[in-house]
């Protein structure tokens, strides 16, 4: 994460890229989801964001692609197998 807001280019003051990394969270995302205004419970942190990559497991591949994930009641509706892990 450290990566992260090295890159950042906005302009946030040091003292808030500090309370944004101890929150879990990059800099950038301060001004995404407008932390100045929302509260940071309710968004995922960057932290918890790399821990739930892969929870969906071997279908992430189906949840992440619009055009097969497109596929999937049609599929079901026949019978068939999408997908074998």
């Amino acid at each position: 994460m450290f990566e992260l807001n090295r890159e950042y280019k906005g302009g946030l003051s040091i003292f808030k890229r500090l309370g944004c990394l101890f929150s879990g969270f990059s800099s950038e995302k301060y001004e995404l989801y407008n932390l100045k205004e929302n509260q940071r419970k309710l968004y995922l942190t960057d932290i918890q964001r790399r821990k739930t990559a892969m929870i969906n497991g071997p279908y992430s591949i189906v949840l992440d692609d619009k055009n097969l994930f497109t596929k999937v009641p049609e599929t079901i509706k026949e019978g068939k197998t999408l997908y074998k892990a």
